[in-house]
Formats: C-alpha cells, sequence, structure tokens
C-alpha cells in the first residue's frame, strides 16, 4: 500500500514537471488498451529514462520497466529503482555469468502477467537517438514464450508503442506518443520461430515512428532537416522517405522569436543556480547524447524546486512573503512563455 503510495506521488509529479518541460505531449491510442488483460509494451528507445517515463506518467496504474542492470549497481540507487518498478536485465556487456540472474526477472514479469499487470521492455536492447528502429533482440521474446509455455491460453497483449520527438535532445521539445494495435501473444506458439514475433513487433514500429534506411541514412537525414516537416506525424515522414520527397517543400526560413529569446534570458537569470551547474558541470560530463535529456530533466524536477525554496526563503526574511510569492509566480510564468511558445 505504501509503495503504491510513494509511486502515485512521483507520477503525479513527474508528470507536473513534464508539463513545464515539454512544449507539447501528445498521446495517441492510449484509450484503445486493452482492459482487465495483461500487458506487454514494447517501445522504440531513442531517449534514455525519459522514454518509459512518458508511459509511466500518462498510463493507468503502474507498470515494471526492464532496465539495464548497470544502472542498479549502488545498493541505494537499486532500492530506489526497485521501488518505482524499474527491474534490472543483464547483458553479456555485465558479465557472462551475471546472464543467469535474468531468469528471475523473467520469472517476476510472469507474475505480473498472471495479475493483468503491466510489464515495459525495448525490445531494440539499447538506445539510439536516430530516427529508425533498429533490429531485435531475442529477450522480450523469451519473456512471451515464457508465459505461453506456462499459460497456453494466455490473454496476454504485446503493444507497439511510438516514440516521436522534434528533436530529442533539445529543450524544451515536443514529443507525440503512439500505441499501436494490441498483439495477441497466444497468436505465436513456443515451436514457432521468434524472428517471426520480432519481425512482426518491427514492423509494427516501422509504421509508429520515423523510420530511415540505415543504408543511406545519412543523406535522408540532411535531405529531411531541409524540408519542413513535422516528426511528430511520423506516416507523413515516412511517405514522404519511400517517394523520395517529390512532394515535398523546402522548408521557409524561421523568423527570430523575440518573446522567446527574451523569456529564455529571463529564465536563465531567475533560476541561475540551476542553469550553471547543468551548463558547466553536468552536461558536459554526459558521454551520450541519448541521457542530455535525462539528465537535464533530472536537473529541473530536483536542484530547480530546491532552488525555488532557497531564494522564496530568502526574499521572504528579507522583504516579505509578497517578494517571495512574485519570484515564484514570476518563474513558473516565465517557464511557459518561454516552453509553450
Amino acid at each position: 500500500m505504501m509503495k503504491n503510495l510513494i509511486r502515485g506521488v512521483l507520477k503525479y509529479y513527474a508528470k507536473t514537471a513534464m508539463f513545464f518541460y515539454y512544449k507539447k505531449i501528445e498521446i495517441v491510442g492510449l484509450d484503445k488498451l486493452p482492459k482487465n488483460k495483461p500487458i506487454f509494451f514494447l517501445p522504440n528507445h531513442q531517449n534514455a529514462l525519459i522514454d518509459p517515463l512518458l508511459i509511466a506518467t500518462n498510463i493507468n496504474g503502474f507498470a515494471n520497466y526492464l532496465t539495464r542492470a548497470s544502472v542498479f549497481k549502488k545498493p541505494l540507487m537499486a532500492k530506489t529503482l526497485r521501488l518505482l518498478g524499474l527491474l534490472p536485465v543483464y547483458r553479456v556487456r555485465d558479465g557472462f555469468s551475471t546472464l543467469n540472474k535474468n531468469q528471475a526477472i523473467f520469472d517476476e514479469c510472469i507474475r505480473s502477467f498472471s495479475k493483468n499487470g503491466k510489464v515495459l521492455a525495448f525490445p531494440e536492447a539499447s538506445h539510439n537517438i536516430k530516427r529508425r528502429v533498429r533490429p531485435l533482440s531475442k529477450g522480450f521474446t523469451r519473456i512471451v514464450f515464457q508465459e505461453l509455455e506456462e499459460n497456453p491460453e494466455s490473454s496476454l497483449q504485446l503493444i507497439p508503442v511510438g516514440f516521436n520527438y522534434m528533436q530529442a535532445d533539445n529543450c524544451p521539445d515536443s514529443v507525440r506518443v503512439i500505441f499501436g494495435e494490441a498483439i495477441p501473444a497466444k497468436k505465436y506458439t513456443a515451436e514457432m520461430d521468434a524472428q517471426h514475433l520480432r519481425t512482426d513487433v518491427q514492423d509494427a514500429l516501422k509504421a509508429l515512428t520515423t523510420d530511415i534506411p540505415e543504408a543511406n541514412y545519412q543523406e535522408i537525414e540532411t535531405r529531411l532537416k531541409d524540408l519542413d516537416l513535422n516528426y511528430l506525424d511520423p506516416t507523413s515522414v515516412n511517405q514522404q522517405i519511400a517517394d523520395n520527397f517529390v512532394h515535398s517543400q523546402p522548408k521557409s526560413g524561421n523568423k527570430p522569436d523575440i518573446l522567446k529569446s527574451v523569456s529564455k534570458i529571463l529564465l536563465i537569470v531567475l533560476l541561475l543556480g540551476p542553469y550553471l551547474l547543468w551548463k558547466y558541470k553536468f552536461k558536459p560530463a554526459i558521454d551520450e547524447i541519448e541521457f542530455v535529456a535525462t539528465f537535464r530533466y533530472t536537473v529541473a524536477i530536483t536542484l530547480v524546486p530546491l532552488y525555488l525554496i532557497l531564494v522564496c526563503g530568502i526574499l521572504a526574511m528579507l522583504l516579505g512573503y509578497q517578494a517571495a510569492i512574485a519570484y515564484l509566480v514570476s518563474t513558473l510564468v516565465i517557464d511557459l512563455l518561454y516552453v509553450k511558445t
């Protein structure tokens, strides 16, 4: 009970922070999710921990999230992640001897399915900011076939999910999350080649997000940048790629947004402490571009509130509560002007 209460409070807090962090969040197909059936979410993976957070803060109830084991190394972190529903998945790079630990995690997923629970796994088994669906691993198929082996009449539903970012490492950014049509797990059999299952899920994902062919990725990506295309509409973008851009028009020059520029400067002044820490300490230490948004968002939900409390406290003591309230309201309003315009 206490665990669900904590997760519920954190979910509400994270969702509120997402509102102030993203210009636009579109969730498509959530109302079509099967009810009273176990669900296995299978999304593409471009944006580190932001991807599962977008699902966690928008679905009803809670889910378990399969996450690479390397982030569970510290005991306190491991307990915190477990509390939030994250489960470690071990790969060869974690040490060949650790692979046996995966069976206990898979068993935990099966127990969740038996209670009509929800589980999320990234079938690509890694993240990459590139706009393409990569080959899928066998890991998620092992969970599906174990479920079918233990419960041949399972009502498990496989839900492909497409993440579509305008530019995943930018702030503010816009994102569209598309929940695809449910695939009943029992249409497969334990004897069937897992490749069939992987192909079905991969094809579904390719229809839910921009999928640039790997062979000439750089050329097509450069062409896309020169066009006024909406990456939140993957169907249109993929069609342009398939048609070799015959119906596309060059992008017109963007006019400078004075309001956005001014609000950005004011926001930096109002949140100078967290901004300087982000710019000169945390951001330079990030090795993978896929983690930029994750760490920036983490700063936003931890250091920024602490900084607001500190400044409000100082202003209240020196100038009175009216000054503290004015600072807090001004910061929130200017943040919304910068993020939402």
